[in-house]
Protein backbone atom coordinates (compact mmCIF):
# COMPACT_ATOMS: atom_id res chain seq x y z
CA UNK A 1 0.00 0.00 0.00
CA UNK A 2 2.63 2.59 -0.99
CA UNK A 3 0.82 6.03 -2.07
CA UNK A 4 4.06 7.93 -2.91
CA UNK A 5 3.25 7.46 -6.88
CA UNK A 6 -0.40 9.21 -5.90
CA UNK A 7 0.24 12.66 -6.74
CA UNK A 8 -2.60 14.01 -4.64
CA UNK A 9 -2.42 13.27 -1.05
CA UNK A 10 -4.89 13.74 1.39
CA UNK A 11 -2.24 16.85 2.75
CA UNK A 12 -2.88 18.20 -0.94
CA UNK A 13 -6.09 18.13 -0.41
CA UNK A 14 -6.75 19.90 2.65
CA UNK A 15 -3.99 22.25 2.21
CA UNK A 16 -6.06 23.64 -1.25
CA UNK A 17 -9.51 23.37 0.80
CA UNK A 18 -7.95 25.40 3.33
CA UNK A 19 -6.91 28.38 1.19
CA UNK A 20 -9.95 28.08 -0.68
CA UNK A 21 -11.67 28.18 2.95
CA UNK A 22 -9.46 30.79 3.91
CA UNK A 23 -10.43 33.08 0.58
CA UNK A 24 -14.22 32.70 1.51
CA UNK A 25 -13.05 33.84 4.99
CA UNK A 26 -11.52 36.70 3.79
CA UNK A 27 -14.22 37.86 1.37
CA UNK A 28 -16.81 37.54 4.17
CA UNK A 29 -14.94 39.73 6.48
CA UNK A 30 -14.56 42.01 3.83
CA UNK A 31 -18.56 41.78 3.60
CA UNK A 32 -18.65 41.72 7.10
CA UNK A 33 -16.52 44.76 7.13
CA UNK A 34 -18.03 46.95 4.45
CA UNK A 35 -21.66 46.05 6.51
CA UNK A 36 -20.21 46.98 9.78
CA UNK A 37 -19.53 50.23 8.48
CA UNK A 38 -22.82 51.09 6.72
CA UNK A 39 -24.67 50.36 10.11
CA UNK A 40 -21.82 52.32 11.69
CA UNK A 41 -22.95 55.32 9.53
CA UNK A 42 -26.59 54.98 9.99
CA UNK A 43 -25.77 54.59 13.77
CA UNK A 44 -24.38 58.39 13.36
CA UNK A 45 -26.82 59.43 11.48
CA UNK A 46 -29.72 58.21 13.91
CA UNK A 47 -27.76 60.68 16.75
CA UNK A 48 -27.79 63.17 14.49
CA UNK A 49 -31.79 62.67 14.25
CA UNK A 50 -31.71 62.63 17.65
CA UNK A 51 -30.25 65.57 17.94
CA UNK A 52 -32.63 67.17 16.07
CA UNK A 53 -36.06 66.15 17.79
CA UNK A 54 -34.72 67.41 21.25
CA UNK A 55 -33.81 70.18 20.23
CA UNK A 56 -37.50 70.92 18.36
CA UNK A 57 -38.67 69.20 21.93
CA UNK A 58 -37.31 72.18 23.78
CA UNK A 59 -39.41 74.13 21.42
CA UNK A 60 -42.96 72.50 21.24
CA UNK A 61 -45.64 73.14 24.52
CA UNK A 62 -48.36 71.12 25.83
CA UNK A 63 -49.81 67.58 23.38
CA UNK A 64 -46.95 68.30 21.19
CA UNK A 65 -44.02 68.38 23.54
CA UNK A 66 -45.84 65.30 25.09
CA UNK A 67 -46.13 63.15 21.37
CA UNK A 68 -42.58 64.13 20.73
CA UNK A 69 -41.45 63.31 23.87
CA UNK A 70 -42.93 59.82 23.51
CA UNK A 71 -41.36 59.07 20.46
CA UNK A 72 -37.86 60.65 21.29
CA UNK A 73 -38.54 57.71 23.83
CA UNK A 74 -39.50 55.31 21.88
CA UNK A 75 -36.64 55.91 18.92
CA UNK A 76 -34.11 56.08 22.16
CA UNK A 77 -34.98 52.29 23.20
CA UNK A 78 -35.20 51.18 19.41
CA UNK A 79 -32.35 53.00 18.64
CA UNK A 80 -30.14 51.37 21.81
CA UNK A 81 -31.30 47.83 20.84
CA UNK A 82 -30.19 48.65 17.39
CA UNK A 83 -26.45 49.34 18.76
CA UNK A 84 -26.77 46.80 20.52
CA UNK A 85 -27.34 44.20 18.28
CA UNK A 86 -24.82 45.62 16.14
CA UNK A 87 -22.16 44.68 18.69
CA UNK A 88 -23.46 41.31 18.68
CA UNK A 89 -23.22 40.86 15.36
CA UNK A 90 -19.55 42.02 15.29
CA UNK A 91 -18.80 39.09 17.48
CA UNK A 92 -20.29 36.86 15.10
CA UNK A 93 -19.20 34.72 12.47
CA UNK A 94 -20.65 31.92 9.66
CA UNK A 95 -24.21 31.63 8.72
CA UNK A 96 -25.10 32.94 12.21
CA UNK A 97 -23.60 36.13 10.96
CA UNK A 98 -25.61 35.94 7.88
CA UNK A 99 -28.65 35.50 9.41
CA UNK A 100 -28.39 38.17 11.90
CA UNK A 101 -27.22 40.66 9.00
CA UNK A 102 -30.32 40.18 7.25
CA UNK A 103 -32.33 40.71 10.82
CA UNK A 104 -30.41 43.77 11.83
CA UNK A 105 -30.61 45.38 8.09
CA UNK A 106 -34.07 45.52 8.26
CA UNK A 107 -34.46 46.90 11.75
CA UNK A 108 -32.00 49.58 10.21
CA UNK A 109 -34.50 50.58 7.45
CA UNK A 110 -37.26 50.15 10.06
CA UNK A 111 -35.33 52.72 12.41
CA UNK A 112 -34.81 54.76 9.69
CA UNK A 113 -38.06 55.19 8.73
CA UNK A 114 -39.16 55.86 11.87
CA UNK A 115 -36.81 58.79 12.23
CA UNK A 116 -37.96 60.00 9.08
CA UNK A 117 -41.15 59.76 10.31
CA UNK A 118 -40.52 61.68 13.12
CA UNK A 119 -38.68 64.81 12.03
CA UNK A 120 -41.35 65.23 8.94
CA UNK A 121 -44.04 65.32 11.77
CA UNK A 122 -42.49 67.52 14.28
CA UNK A 123 -40.57 69.92 11.99
CA UNK A 124 -43.05 70.07 9.33
CA UNK A 125 -44.16 73.92 8.58
CA UNK A 126 -41.68 75.38 11.13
Amino acid sequence: GDTAGNPTTMGDVQKEMGEAMNEAGQLLQQKKNEFMAMLNSQSETFSEQMATLKARAQELEGDARQRIDATIASLETQTEEFRSRMTELKNTSGEAWEDMQAGLKSAGEELEQAYQDAIDEFTEGS
